[in-house]
């Protein structure tokens, strides 16, 4: 019986710890794939990070250096367009000056037309006044000549002593060509009549044109200060216009300069981060890789140490149902063995309830030392009493403790230690 007991134990045990063994392998090597799994995932979700926020400072960086800089092209670009437009509309008004000016000009110059108009009108004037005093003059010495040649013609006749009717005939010949001189003289003095009025009213006109003339001298020599002074403001603006253009020039060269600068700068920083992007993927491809390695190497460690695990759990599964079939056969038999034990501790418990009750009578002790710690053997600390649920050991069990008597009364049976 107590052979039977320390060879279920031993199988028992075996095939709870190989349980537990192969419980514990499985979830250590879902806890390694796990683990694995996870370090791999953090170490890249780690490295996608730091690399998304590097590449994004050095991007916002070369944004925002990009922009100051393109902004402070464009304000200098800016107030240089503003300069050269205020440049242009100083030209323009200088250019619509210069027009007036020619205007001007063109004014003076038909004035001066009007001017010259003028003077020939005073001059024709007083060449009229001049031919109508010689045909006054000759009016009247043609007068004063028929005049005289009547005169002598009448001293002459009455000298030679004509007779009166070609005295008079002469005379009336004389009369008619004085009335004749007389005629011409009249329409003579109307002619300079005529010709003084014309004089007079060529004089008026002059008088005018003078007036026109002398107003206009004044205008044309304040025309002439004024053009002499936008020439020099002219010639100013001109060097101002020439500077400012040069200065606009050089402002524009720098510009166009300073944003290539910035752009060869870009360029390059942007360069830059492509070759540093471009080690950066080379090193996660490569921790990738390293990571792909491990996690392929510990997959096949984890496989391996699993393998073995598992025909070593094979082979103590094997193991248990050798020991099953064992144990099973053994009990058959311990089956057996027990009825016939059974049947005769029945007969034993009797001999033992009267041997103990003799024995107590002689000695005086119910339950002996040696009694009490052969039932805690066999009762307390036994697989019998303790462990076995079938009914075979619960019926021993009763037995045992029926044969132990006063013991069974006597002695506590402590819990069994937990494992």
């Amino acid at each position: 019986m107590t052979g039977v007991q320390t060879c279920a134990l031993p199988i028992c045990a075996a095939a709870e710890r190989l349980a537990r063994f192969e419980s514990e392998a499985d979830a250590k090597l879902g806890e390694a794939q796990e683990a694995a799994a996870a370090a791999a995932a953090e170490a890249e979700a780690k490295f996608a990070e730091e690399l998304a926020a590097k590449l994004a400072d050095a991007l916002k960086a070369a944004e925002a250096e990009a922009a100051g800089d393109l902004a402070a092209a464009t304000d200098k670009v800016q107030t240089m367009t503003k300069e050269l437009e205020s440049l242009k509309a100083s030209y323009a008004e200088m250019e619509k000056g210069i027009e007036a000016k020619i205007a001007a000009a063109a004014e003076d110059a038909r004035a001066e037309q009007e001017a010259a108009a003028a003077l020939a009108l005073e001059k024709a004037a007083k060449e009229a006044e001049a031919k109508l005093v010689e045909a006054q003059e000759k009016a009247a010495w043609a007068i004063e000549e028929e005049r005289a040649r009547a005169e002598a013609a009448i001293k002459e006749m009455e000298a030679n002593g004509a007779d009166a009717a070609e005295l008079e005939a002469k005379l009336e010949a004389a009369r008619k060509q004085s009335d004749e001189a007389t005629a011409a003289a009249t329409r003579a003095s109307k002619d300079a009549e005529t010709a003084k009025a014309d004089a007079e009213a060529a004089k008026a006109s002059l008088a005018e044109s003078e007036s026109a003339l002398a107003k206009s001298e004044a205008k044309t020599a304040e025309l002439e200060k004024k053009i002499t002074s936008s020439d020099a403001v002219l010639a100013e603006a001109r060097e101002e216009t020439q500077k400012r253009k040069a200065e606009f020039d050089a402002a524009l060269k720098d510009a166009r300069a300073t944003a290539d600068a910035t752009i060869v700068a870009v360029k390059s920083e942007l360069a830059d981060t492509q070759t540093e992007l471009t080690s950066v993927k080379g090193a996660y491809q490569e921790l990738e890789r390293d990571v792909d390695m491990k996690i392929a190497f510990a997959t096949d460690e984890l496989e391996i140490k699993y393998e073995a695990l598992t025909a070593t759990a094979n082979a103590s599964e094997r193991r248990a149902v050798d020991a099953e079939l064992a144990l099973a056969d053994m009990t058959e038999k311990v089956d057996q063995l027990e009825y016939l034990l059974a049947c005769a501790d029945d007969e034993a418990a009797k001999t033992a309830e009267r041997a103990q009750n003799a024995k107590a009578n002689l000695e005086g002790d119910a339950c002996p030392a040696w009694e009490e710690e052969l039932y805690k053997v066999r009762v307390c600390e036994s697989f019998t009493c303790n462990s076995c649920g079938q009914e075979w050991c619960t019926n021993l069990c009763h037995k045992l403790k029926i044969e132990f008597g006063a013991c069974t009364k006597q002695v506590t049976c402590r819990p069994p230690a937990s494992d």
